[in-house]
């Protein structure tokens, strides 16, 4: 899928507010829908890059995790995809994570996008993409039809930059929302939806039955027969699960170390990590990721 990124409507850009997001969640029947719809709405492209692996019930389609702007994808391949992985999937990633400010990052082929780290009380959870423009510049890499429509964007100066900051930081808040409202809206028991969000939300740390024991305001025993009676399954297989899920979806949709994986969702032994990878997906870590992007 290729998006080309219009000329902004920046009157549009001022003129939405949270609430919009907001309710844009609130109707939407997949993610993918709502995004077309801000990328309608704002004329840009936007990418997400989802290193924790918390988009895997998403629905999500492949296409919002990649650089798939035509300019983005004009001669991919070799040494130019190296660098672009290099610049946007390395690089980038490492900035957003380690600090919660907005960048502009610059890209090699003389191509700029605004990178919004979104966070939820203070963690970090995922990063918007959003783009692209020119430099102020001449291209360098572009010739002919591309050339064309580089010459085309617009260059994002500093105050525009900003004001789309700010609009798209509601925009991740509306994505939050989006995630932890719609699908488990549709667990259906209101004591299943607690449990369900308290493991996903809480997967990458220590997690524990006393500890969901103490956020029902249950003993732990009473927790844990609650737990089997809802899900025919212990807490111990819903958190192995949604584990294994997010290392899958981390290791689909990012180039993050696979020995840096077990630590994001929870697993303090790298060495446990590969047994239990492997016992439940019937291959090894390495093996998931190279299958999973021929």
């Amino acid at each position: 899928m290729t998006r080309k990124a219009n000329k902004l409507h920046y009157n549009a850009i001022m003129a939405i507010k949270r609430e919009y997001f907001n309710l844009l969640a609130a109707n939407s029947r997949s993610l993918s829908e709502m995004l077309k719809a801000v990328e309608s709405q704002l004329k840009i492209s936007l990418t997400i890059h989802d290193p924790l692996g918390i988009f895997h019930t998403s629905g999500l389609i492949y296409d919002w995790f990649r650089h798939s702007h035509e300019l983005c994808d004009y001669k991919r391949k070799g040494e130019w995809d190296k660098r672009c992985r290099q610049t946007c999937l390395y690089d980038a990633n490492k900035r957003a994570i380690e600090n919660p400010t907005s960048f502009i990052k610059h890209c090699w082929k003389d191509l700029d996008e605004i990178v919004i780290p979104i966070y939820k009380e203070e963690q970090f959870q995922f990063i918007l993409f959003a783009g692209i423009f020119k430099t102020s510049g001449s291209a360098t890499y572009f010739e002919g039809s591309t050339l064309e429509t580089y010459n085309q964007l617009n260059i994002c100066d500093v105050e525009k930059g900003v004001e789309l900051t700010r609009v798209l930081m509601s925009l991740g808040q509306g994505i939050l929302s989006f995630l932890d409202n719609y699908y488990f809206s549709n667990l259906g028991d209101d004591r299943k939806i607690i449990v369900e969000r308290f493991i996903y939300n809480h997967v990458g740390t220590k997690i524990s039955l006393e500890k969901l024991a103490k956020h029902l305001h249950l003993s732990s025993s009473r927790t844990s027969h609650l737990v089997t009676s809802l899900f025919s399954k212990t807490f111990s297989q819903l958190v192995k699960e949604e584990r294994i899920k997010r290392a899958c979806s981390i290791l689909k949709n990012s180039q993050k170390p696979i020995n840096q994986i077990p630590i994001l969702i929870g697993i303090e032994n790298e060495y446990y990590f590969y047994r239990l990878f492997k016992k439940e997906m019937g291959v090894t870590p390495k093996h998931f990721r190279d299958e999973s992007i021929k």
